[in-house]
């Protein structure tokens, strides 16, 4: 149990560094500036804040490439349900538990509990709850949901590379052109007679 809750956290950090590419290469497709872009990625503490960020950034890229919103909106909306998953484990125990059955034997399975305040009440007594907890199995195969994420969202990003690095060359003469017009050329002042 030990060992897929911690494949499946190892495999989480890979759909958030994921989540980053597609955030600095939204803003800079280039790669000029993507360390400062990283930066700014890391900053922002959360993971929905971080995802929102990313999202909007998607949006303003992919103006010109309908195409591609649609992929982009499915991988947002499964990093969305995929992230509540994992905020079970991040915030969750592998722990022991017993029961003593009918039959006056205990068994003993290892189980995992997502969080403690998070609990499915049978009834209204107290005592007539089911803790929540997740299997094994479960977690394996949330860990296949997420790899299978992060092979989307590597081919997403391979995708959309390769239509910004079809435009760049456009987008780069335009800025440029942009820029020279922001910039004021200094005037030379007429030269003075020397006295002599």
């Amino acid at each position: 149990m030990h060992m897929v809750v911690g494949m499946a956290t190892t495999v989480w950090g890979k759909v958030e560094i994921l989540i980053q590419d597609a955030f600095v290469q939204a803003v800079d497709p280039t790669g000029i500036g993507s360390g400062a872009a990283a930066r700014a990625f890391w900053e922002v503490v959360s993971f929905k804040g971080k995802l929102d960020m990313t999202n909007a950034a998607m949006r303003h890229t992919m103006k010109t490439m309908p195409h591609l919103q649609a992929r982009w909106t499915n991988l947002y909306n499964r990093a969305i349900r995929e992230s509540k998953k994992r905020n079970e484990l991040a915030h969750g125990e592998v722990m022991r538990e017993s029961k003593n059955n009918n039959s006056g034997t205990i068994t003993t399975e290892i189980v995992f509990r997502p969080y403690w305040f998070k609990e499915t009440f049978k009834g209204q007594d107290s005592r007539d709850y089911e803790p929540l907890k997740r299997t094994a199995q479960e977690i394996v195969e949330f860990i296949t949901k997420l790899s299978t994420l992060t092979r989307d969202l590597k081919v997403f990003l391979s995708d959309l590379r390769a239509e910004q690095l079809e435009s760049l060359p456009e987008q780069l003469e335009r800025r440029l052109d942009s820029a020279k017009s922001r910039v004021r050329r200094p005037t030379t002042p007429p030269e003075e007679p020397s006295q002599a």
